[in-house]
């Protein structure tokens, strides 16, 4: 529960120079969401295009803006970048806080994600959190990240 509380509260933006470029990671408050949904939507159609997740936009939107998921843009002199949405998840046996990345979007380069990603892994540690974790189909997030685990899906029929 306390998770959540300063979840709600931390709300600072970054910026920073990077090869010139000004980035800025911007947390969109959930009645912000629909002023800056003309952008994420499209960003969402990649996703679903490139991994066929079993969730649709609805979702993704209700889920923001019902405080359960926050979203954070990047913005680079005022071009989206990149974006996280990030869910709030207490590890089962231990009860440690984490921060899940459930879905992400580079619409820019590694250096605009790479700035992103630092963002996020701060405000992890913000929060006490002991982990930060994503899942993906994508095989190459492996050259990046150490695998810890891997979900089969076993045929019924």
């Amino acid at each position: 529960m306390g998770l959540r509380r300063r979840w709600r509260t931390w709300r600072l933006g970054r910026i920073s120079h990077i090869n010139g470029d000004l980035m800025e990671l911007i947390i969109i408050k959930p009645d912000e969401l629909r002023a800056h949904w003309p952008v994420i939507a499209p960003a969402l159609d990649s996703v679903i295009a490139a991994t066929s997740p079993d969730w649709i936009k609805e979702d993704v939107f209700h889920r923001i803006k019902s405080g359960e998921a926050v979203l954070h843009v990047v913005y680079g002199l005022g071009q989206y970048k990149c974006m996280f949405i990030l869910t709030r998840e207490v590890e089962e046996y231990s009860g440690n806080p984490s921060l899940h990345i459930w879905i992400a979007h580079n619409g820019g380069d590694a250096e605009s994600y790479n700035f992103g990603l630092e963002q996020i892994k701060q405000a992890a540690r913000h929060f006490g959190a002991t982990r930060l974790t994503l899942e993906s189909p994508r095989l190459g997030w492996a050259k990046r990240f150490r695998l810890v685990s891997a979900t089969y899906e076993v045929p019924l029929a």
